[in-house]
């Protein structure tokens, strides 16, 4: 599982945030997690606790997942659609596996809450 060096770089990410802008600590970290990134929100979430024990400011901080919609749009009808609910077929037209990604593959830290 590839989830726990990602939770390792998202706390070690926060940690020099906090270091470096005088914070004394962080209360919760909210991550945006694409609906069709290669990272399972669950996996992320059950190393969170294991990772943050080691962490200098993020050892009692709350971990909020939000997740964004994998979305695409069709290349033959220019249609958008969630890949994942309609299993990468276009619902207008029926093409298969004939999209451009517009969103959703990304992982990121989307805001860091601090005192």
């Amino acid at each position: 599982m590839h989830e726990m060096p990602v939770v390792m770089n998202v706390v070690e990410m926060v940690d020099d945030y906090a270091r470096n802008n005088d914070v004394k600590e962080v209360r919760k970290v909210i991550m945006e997690i694409g609906q069709i990134a290669m990272v399972m929100p669950h996996y992320f979430r059950s190393f969170w606790e294991p990772v943050i024990e080691n962490s200098e400011f993020c050892r009692n901080a709350e971990l909020q997942i939000d997740i964004d919609p994998g979305i695409g749009r069709c290349r033959q009808c220019s249609h958008e659609f969630n890949i994942e609910e309609n299993n990468g077929v276009c619902p207008r037209c029926g093409a298969v596996e004939k999209f451009e990604i517009l969103s959703g593959r990304d992982v990121q830290i989307k805001e860091i809450q601090v005192i």
